[in-house]
């Protein structure tokens, strides 16, 4: 490949000066004489190649290899430079197509790799992730500013940015282009005073920006929030993962939101929510659409239903866990349930809901006396509590009739299973569900369940649009698989 690159640029250059010299009638006939070169007659196909950094290295060892002791090759002319091998190649692919360009810092302090990637692959890529660092301030700058209309979404994961001369102000202070960025995504980055020149002429370009992603950013909270405040206007959508920041700098991030965020998901290991944070999202509940946490250290349970109860435009809802008891929300005085704002608007629910007791199940193994079941356990305190505990569930569910997606379990397999569920029988109470007709996917992995045929008809009857049931097909139980046989005869069309 390095060789047919090589072998299109010296005959290209070989036509050029060709072309540069006097126009007699002998280099006319000897310049009509050679092959077109291959790039040039065949680049405008080419849609993708291997990765720039892969490209660079290959080409650095290959003009390595090919490089005379003097420089020159056998025509008397300079062999040519990985950079010029790599300019004529993208010169001559004017379709090539990059969808994501992953790009590490490492070759940005190389000003050819620098300006010959910036011209011909940035503008072209719709999804940048820029990692690294140790890089003047101005190199990734100078990378970004050729980013175009076509840019979707901007990561940057960048530390020690530093500063020799004044070039990095400069540009800073550059009028910005304007792009139709989406999503920006700010990671792992800090140092922010001495990098501060970049960040700003960072956000003067994300004024489309509607989704930020935030992970353990340190001291450029303040930096970014005053830039949400002033560039980002249409930003609506917050992911928080893994952040390091005090209850009152999230709650700072919280605040600085145009008009409240749409959508919230805290990801990954961080201090709970709650104090002054959980009052400023408590606020967003107006607006708020979509919530996801994916670990019950992040939330309380009863912050969870209080976000459910409050929030009339929430149509998605993703978290850990929360204990049934809660989850129930009645009135403790008349024990009626309260109602919530997100009943006539909620369409996906996805939560573990924990603390029912199932002395149904088996303390120990089939067979294995001396081997206890595995899971957490929850005892009864009264006979019969167990299964009014479930009603009580079944009674809250059936109020969200607008649910397409209920995932009641994890969206993995549990080593041990989760034993404190629902067991979705019609005994305990499965058929207060009837009334949700819209429902299309039923999550149960890892649950124990007591669905037997009976249930697997009810459903078909009852959910007419229910089309997977993620779950059922990973236990060999007796009335389990007799459903799943009943279902792959009776209804092939709902996914096991």
């Amino acid at each position: 490949f390095c060789r047919l690159v090589r072998e299109s640029y010296l005959l290209e250059r070989q036509s050029q000066e060709l072309q540069a010299q006097d126009h007699s009638t002998e280099q006319h006939a000897q310049a009509s004489t050679l092959p077109m070169p291959l790039l040039a007659k065949y680049g405008r196909w080419v849609r993708q190649l291997p990765s720039p950094d892969s490209l660079w290295i290959r080409l650095q060892s290959y003009t390595r290899l090919t490089q005379p002791q003097q420089g020159l090759n056998e025509g008397g002319n300079e062999e040519p430079k990985s950079y010029d091998l790599m300019r004529h190649l993208y010169k001559h692919c004017p379709a090539l197509q990059v969808h994501r360009f992953n790009q590490i810092s490492g070759h940005l302090g190389s000003d050819n790799f620098l300006t010959t990637i910036s011209e011909y692959i940035i503008p072209r890529t719709h999804h940048l992730y820029l990692y690294g660092g140790g890089l003047e301030i101005w190199r990734p700058m100078y990378l970004l500013d050729h980013g175009s209309n076509v840019l979707e979404s901007l990561t940057v994961d960048v530390t020690n940015l530093y500063s020799r001369d004044d070039r990095g102000q400069e540009e800073a202070q550059k009028e910005a282009k304007p792009w139709i960025l989406k999503r920006l995504s700010v990671l792992n980055s800090r140092n922010y005073r001495a990098a501060r020149w970049f960040w700003s002429w960072l956000w003067k370009r994300c004024g489309q920006v509607e989704q930020l992603e935030v992970m353990q950013i340190g001291d450029l909270l303040q930096g970014l929030v005053e830039g949400i405040r002033t560039h980002m206007p249409n930003l609506d959508k917050l992911i928080l993962r893994e952040y390091d920041s005090s209850d009152n700098d999230v709650a700072t991030l919280l605040s600085s939101s145009h008009h409240g965020w749409k959508e919230i998901t805290l990801k990954g290991s961080g201090t709970a929510i709650k104090g002054p944070a959980m009052e400023i999202l408590m606020q967003q509940c107006p607006v708020l659409e979509k919530l996801v946490v994916d670990r019950y250290e992040l939330f309380s349970d009863h912050d969870t239903v209080r976000v459910l109860a409050s929030s009339p435009n929430l149509h998605t809802s993703i978290t850990a866990r929360v204990d049934a008891n809660v989850f129930v929300d009645r009135y403790p005085l008349t024990g009626s349930l309260r109602a919530w704002a997100c009943e006539a608007s909620l369409t996906s629910l996805r939560v573990r809901i924990t603390g029912v007791p199932r002395p149904d199940l088996p303390e120990r193994q089939v067979g294995i006396t001396d081997v206890p079941i595995l899971g957490c356990r929850v005892q009864e305190s009264y006979l019969g509590e167990g299964r009014e505990i479930q009603s009580q569930v079944y009674d809250r569910l059936a109020r969200l009739t607008k649910l397409e997606s209920l995932w009641l379990g994890e969206g993995f397999l549990l080593p041990m299973g989760q034993l404190d569920c629902l067991e979705l029988s019609l005994e305990s109470g499965l058929h207060k569900l009837s009334g949700l007709k819209s429902l299309k996917e039923l999550g149960v992995i890892s649950l124990a369940l007591k669905i037997g045929v009976e249930e697997v008809q009810w459903m078909a009857e009852n959910w007419p649009e229910l089309r997977t049931i993620y779950g059922m097909g990973l236990s060999n139980e007796s009335p389990n698989k007799m459903a799943v046989e009943w279902l792959q005869r009776n209804r092939p069309d709902i996914r096991l």
